[in-house]
Order: C-alpha cells, then structure tokens, then sequence
C-alpha cells in the first residue's frame, strides 16, 4: 500500500507541469536526481533561466542545448540574437560563428549554416535560427530570455516582435535583456506604443548603469558576485526587480534569495518544479 501511494504521488507530480516537462523527484535541498533518462542537477527554490540552453552536454545556444533546457526544471531559456545580411535571425554569443572570418551580419544564412559547430565529431551540429529557438521554446512552455547583443533599426524590432507572435504565441511572456540602454529604450517604446507587458531587463556591472536602469524605469539583472546589498536596496525602492546573472554556485543562492532577487540566470542550476 505504502509503495502504491509513493507511485501515485509521483504520477501526480510529473502530472503537474504539463506533458512537456520532465521535473525531478521532490526535492528541496541542493542534489542530484534523475526522472526516467534526465539528471536533474539540485532544486532551489527561485525561478532559473537556463544560460545559453543547457551545454553541459551540447554546444550552446544550439537547437540540441535549447532542447535540454526544456526537458528541465527552467522557467525560461536564454539567447542571443544577431541578423544575417539576408535578414535572418540567428543565435549566438559572439558576433562570428566560430570557424568563420566574417560577422554574422556579412553573411548569409546558407553561409552559415554550412559550418559544422560540433565539438566532438560524432554528429553535425549547426547553428540554431531564432525561428527554432522560439519553436522549442514554445513545445516546453519555456519563457524566451533574448539578449540584443546590437542596437538594430526600430523596424528590425518590429521584425523581432513580429515573429515571436508567429512563432511563439505569447509576446508578452518574453524577457528581453541587454547591456545596451538604446535598445531597451526601443522596446520599451515600442511596448507602451502597442500595450504589451513583456519583461526588461538592464544587464548591469556598475552603479552607472544601475542609475541608468532605473530612470528608465528598468528592472535589472546584475553580475551575481558583484552585487551589493546597496546596489538591491536602491532598485527595490525604486520599486523593480532584481535578477542576476550568471550563477552557478548552488551554496550561493540561499543567501541571495534572502537577500531578495528574484530570478537567477545560470548554467546549469535548476529551480523547483513548482515555478515551472
């Protein structure tokens, strides 16, 4: 009896996040588990956003690390976006794909796509457009977490919103990060023009730009180790949010829940079913 209860419960737990998620075994304290074939590595209890997909086993912000991510206990997956010279949009860190000489926005995506990223040679592995990305985001109810990583037109941006509605549905389940002011501007312009309720976050490492965030009325996601209890106590008076990024220590994230952020970019620590 005791046995089938156990199995019941766990039924219901798995249940619970839809049938896109794959949560680990409850589990409050920093650990390892598994659920059927995916290692769940620890369970904290704060929203985390999967840094470049989950590449503990993949190449980052790839279709295959993108996917991981899914599978696991994240409420969103993090990117970064540049435009092709024939107007696509792909996804990566740097602004040349590695192996090749020219930026991103001198070539063309047949270009890129004919570069072989894998690491080990067992496979191909290409680049991931954003049209995938948003496609995979969408299968695991993901949030896309998009970083500009450059300051393109406003009609670009529209391109941008225009295809998460395609693709992904929701716009206003999207966060969109950045280091750059000027383009957070935009899309908070273009935001308050068309009345959407997407998430912006400043990517932050000085007061500067803490002081810059909030007069444009931004939330914040700074450098985990860098911050200060100062540096929170002038955001949250300001009455936004804190997140960092990007942590991996899980003996860290106590202390910062307490100390209040709210969301915690990292490569590999996963949150509590429970937020998914």
């Amino acid at each position: 009896m005791k046995k089938e209860l156990i199995l019941l419960l766990s039924s219901l737990l798995l249940s619970s996040c839809g049938p896109n998620h794959l949560t680990s075994e409850s589990n409050s304290s920093s650990n390892t588990t598994t659920t059927e074939s995916i290692e769940h590595l620890y369970s904290v209890d704060v929203p985390t956003i999967a840094h470049r997909g989950y590449a503990i086993n993949e190449v980052e912000n790839t279709a295959g690390a993108f996917i991981e991510a899914g599978k696991r206990n994240f409420i969103g997956i993090e990117t970064d976006i540049y435009f092709t010279k024939d107007n696509w949009i792909v996804c990566n860190h740097d602004n040349k794909i590695r192996g090749m000489n020219k930026n991103i926005d001198q070539c063309t995506l047949d270009e890129i796509m004919e570069v072989d990223l894998s690491l080990k040679g067992d496979k191909e592995i290409h680049v991931c457009t954003f049209n995938e990305y948003l496609q995979i985001c969408a299968e695991y109810n993901k949030i896309p977490v998009i970083e500009f990583k450059t300051t393109p037109a406003e009609n670009r941006i529209e391109f941008v919103i225009d295809l998460i509605k395609q693709e992904y549905g929701n716009i206003n389940n999207v966060m969109f990060i950045s280091f750059g002011r000027l383009i957070l501007q935009r899309i908070q312009k273009f935001a308050k023009l068309n009345d959407y309720k997407y998430d912006i976050y400043r990517l932050t490492q000085s007061d500067s730009a803490i002081d810059e965030a909030i007069e444009d009325n931004m939330n914040i996601s700074h450098q985990w180790d860098i911050l200060t209890d100062e540096q929170i106590k002038k955001v949250k008076d300001a009455n936004l949010k804190v997140a960092v990024w990007t942590c991996n220590d899980e003996k860290a994230v106590p202390n910062l829940i307490e100390r209040g952020i709210e969301i915690i970019t990292t490569d590999y620590i996963e949150c509590d079913p429970k937020y998914c």
